[in-house]
């Protein structure tokens, strides 16, 4: 036997061995968590019989305000890995990003004269006149260029 045969062996009995570790540790998490849901559980209906009044002991309350945060914390992380996965393997939309820049441009551009520089708008011409539903510029506000995104500006 060669030496470096002995390395691709023991790294592949490695590997495997990795493996089995990880399957079994999210058996034996998913057998705990059935266990806890169960305890919690049984504690929830033994606090129905407890008042107010008589309330609960400091190490009582404290033990399962900790289980409840770290329950949470491992709820949290896996629901962040999973959606960091998904985003992964989302197409980009450059055309829908590009509309809605666009969009967000035109409105504020549009939003009206009460900033320097934005663009007075009247949709309303002399009484005696009909208009054709084409806002028009009023005074001397500023018309803003449209803006070109491109690569390097953000």
């Amino acid at each position: 036997m060669k030496p470096t045969e002995f390395i691709v062996e023991n790294s592949i009995i490695a590997q495997e061995a990795d493996d089995m570790h990880r399957d079994h540790e999210v058996q034996m998490a998913r057998s705990q968590l059935y266990s806890t849901a169960q305890a919690a559980i049984q504690i929830h209906r033994l606090l129905k019989n407890v008042s107010e009044m008589e309330g609960l002991e400091g190490w009582v309350q404290t033990k399962i305000a900790v289980a409840s945060e770290y329950l949470e914390s491992v709820r949290d992380y896996l629901k962040y890995e999973e959606v960091s996965q998904q985003s992964e393997m989302m197409p980009f939309a450059e055309a829908a990003a590009d509309y809605a820049l666009d969009k967000m441009i035109n409105e504020t551009a549009t939003g009206g004269a009460s900033s320097a520089g934005g663009m007075a708008t009247s949709m309303s011409g002399p009484t005696n006149k009909k208009t054709s539903g084409v806002p028009k510029k009023v005074g001397n506000a500023y018309k803003p260029k449209k803006v070109q995104v491109g690569k390097g500006v953000y």
